[in-house]
C-alpha cells in the first residue's frame, strides 16, 4: 500500500516499459526466495513484491493508455487481462502435476480446536504442504516469471497513433512535483468518487486471494480432496478469460459496456457467489482447522467450479471497468 503512495511518481523517469520489467522482477526475486527459505530473505521478499505489485500496475496502465485510443481501450483492457490471467490455468495445471506425483502429506493431523458450542477439544486432519511440494510449485512461477522478464525487456515503446496520451507534451518535473501532483489527485472529485470501489477491489481480491483458499487447507471433509486447488486455480482462469471475451464482444456491440452494465453485471453476480460461498464454508474454516460441517451446501468439485468461474468472472468485471 505504502509503495503505492510513491510509485506513480516514478513513471516519468522510469517510463512504462521498465516499470512493468522491475515490477515483474521483483515478482521473480520473491518466487526464488522459495527455494533458499528463511524468515529474514520471506519478509524482506514479500516487502520488495508489494514494490513490484505498485510498479507494475503503475506501468501496465500507463502501457495500455498508450497503446489504446478510446475507441479500443475497453477491448483492449479485457483481453489483456483475459491473457494475463491464463497463468491461473497454467498454475492449475502445475498443482495438478505436483499433486499427482507428490501425495506423502497431503492429509496430515492437524493442531487441536475447540468447538464453540460445548469447548470440548479435538483433533481434525488439514492439508499440508512439504518442502519437495513448495519447490516445485514455486520453481514453475520463477521460470514463468523469468519469461516475464525477458518480454517486459523487449516489448515495444513507441506510442500508437491516436492513442489516449497521444499528443500531450511532456513535462519534466523534479521527483517532489511529481509526488505533490500524485497526492493532489486523493482529493479530486472523481477520485472520492472511485475510492469505495477500489476498497472493495482490494478487500474482494485479499479474500480471494488468501481467505476463502484457506478453507481448502482447514475444512476437514475437504482434506481429502487432493486437486481442490488445482481445481480454484483453473476454474478461477476460465472466469477470467471468458468475462474477458464476454466484454470485449459486448463493447464492439454496446457503446461503453465495459463500465455501467460491466458493474451492474459485477454487483449481481458478487452477491449470489457471496451467499453461496457463506453456505458452503464451515464458521472457522478460515482462522483453524475443523471438522464443521457447512451451513447449507457440502462444498465439492462442481460446487467449486459453479462459485469460483463467476467470482473470477467479477473480478475481471471490475478490473475491467478501471
Amino acid at each position: 500500500m505504502l509503495a503505492s503512495l510513491f510509485t506513480p511518481s516514478l513513471l516519468p523517469i522510469l517510463s512504462a516499459k521498465w516499470s512493468l520489467f522491475l515490477g515483474s522482477l521483483c515478482w521473480t526475486i520473491y518466487h526464488a526466495g522459495f527455494f533458499y527459505l528463511n524468515n529474514y530473505f520471506y519478509y524482506f521478499s514479500s516487502a520488495l513484491m508489494g514494490v513490484g505489485f505498485a510498479l507494475f500496475y503503475t506501468g501496465y496502465t500507463a502501457y495500455l493508455t498508450s497503446h489504446s485510443s478510446r475507441e479500443t481501450i475497453e477491448q483492449n483492457s479485457a483481453i489483456t487481462w483475459s491473457i494475463g490471467n491464463l497463468c491461473l490455468l497454467f498454475g492449475g495445471a502445475v498443482l495438478f502435476v505436483v499433486f499427482h506425483f507428490n501425495n506423502d502429506m497431503l492429509v496430515a493431523d492437524g493442531p487441536s480446536n475447540f468447538s464453540s458450542s460445548s469447548e470440548i477439544e479435538y483433533t481434525v486432519a488439514s492439508r499440508q504442504f512439504d518442502d519437495r511440494d513448495i519447490v516445485w510449485m514455486y520453481g514453475a512461477f520463477f521460470v514463468i516469471t523469468l519469461c516475464s522478464n525477458l518480454i517486459f525487456a523487449v516489448i515495444p515503446t513507441r506510442d500508437v497513433d491516436s492513442c489516449i496520451e497521444g499528443g500531450q507534451t511532456i513535462q519534466t518535473q523534479s521527483l517532489k512535483e511529481e509526488v505533490y501532483k500524485m497526492l493532489s489527485a486523493f482529493i479530486d472529485v472523481n477520485m472520492l468518487l472511485l475510492m469505495p470501489l477500489f476498497i472493495h477491489i482490494g478487500i474482494i481480491t485479499a479474500f480471494w486471494l488468501a481467505v476463502y483458499p484457506t478453507t481448502f487447507l482447514f475444512t476437514e471433509s475437504l482434506a481429502a480432496y487432493r486437486y481442490m486447488p488445482a481445481y480454484y486455480s483453473a476454474s478461477a482462469g476460465l472466469g477470467e478469460i471468458a468475462m474477458g471475451a464476454i466484454i470485449t464482444g459486448g463493447s464492439r456491440v454496446i457503446r461503453d459496456f465495459g463500465m455501467m452494465p460491466t458493474l451492474c453485471i459485477s454487483a449481481f453476480s458478487t452477491m449470489v457467489v457471496l451467499v453461496a460461498l457463506a453456505a458452503s464454508v464451515p464458521e472457522w474454516a478460515t482462522i483453524e482447522p475443523t471438522n464443521e460441517q457447512p451451513w447449507l451446501i457440502q462444498p465439492r468439485y462442481v460446487t467449486e467450479f459453479i462459485t469460483e468461474y463467476p467470482l473470477f468472472q467479477d473480478r475481471s468485471r471490475l478490473q475491467t471497468c478501471n
